[in-house]
């Protein structure tokens, strides 16, 4: 076969030791504020199975392992 070419860009890549914190701050923060400032906003998990996407967006059992959803539910209500 034939091997294609492709090219990607993003606005940030946390890497494997980022934390739930460091990640919400970054990302669902500036959401959580264009939100209550009456914006909409949107986030998208997307990647292979067993990537993190679930843990990233709802977290770990402990109250630092939190993830982006329940920080951000916290933020508002």
């Amino acid at each position: 076969g034939t091997i294609e070419e492709h090219s990607f860009s993003f606005d940030g890549v946390f890497g494997p030791d980022a934390s739930q914190p460091e990640v919400y701050e970054a990302v669902m923060r500036p959401q959580v504020q264009a939100l209550l400032e009456g914006r909409d906003t949107l986030t998208f998990a997307y990647g292979i199975t067993n990537a993190g996407k679930t843990y990233t967006v709802q977290g770990g059992a402990a109250p630092e392992q939190r993830g982006v959803l329940p920080r951000a539910l916290c933020s508002i209500f």
